[in-house]
């Protein structure tokens, strides 16, 4: 799960990955993607529900660099100086 990411309402687990991407890697660029496995299961502590997608993308091209430096900033804390 990319920083804050959750899928949202009528969103697919594809167009959710998409976007979270785009929002944080938003030079990268994916091709078509498929689904490699689904994951559920129930977290052996509390008994909740858990469940992932994994996904393989065709290609993927384009530079790794991060998207909203300020909004990575302020999740971080390195607004308030606990950035090092």
């Amino acid at each position: 799960m990319f920083p804050g990411g959750r899928k949202r309402a009528r969103e697919s687990d594809k167009d959710c990955l998409r976007r979270e991407i785009k929002e944080e890697l938003p030079k990268l660029k994916l091709g078509r993607l498929r689904l490699w496995k689904d994951v559920r299961t129930r977290n052996r502590r509390s008994g909740r529900k858990m469940s992932d997608a994994i996904f393989v993308a065709a290609k993927a091209s384009g530079r790794l660099t991060i998207g909203d430096k300020k909004e990575i900033d302020r999740q971080s804390g390195a607004d308030r100086g606990a950035f090092v």
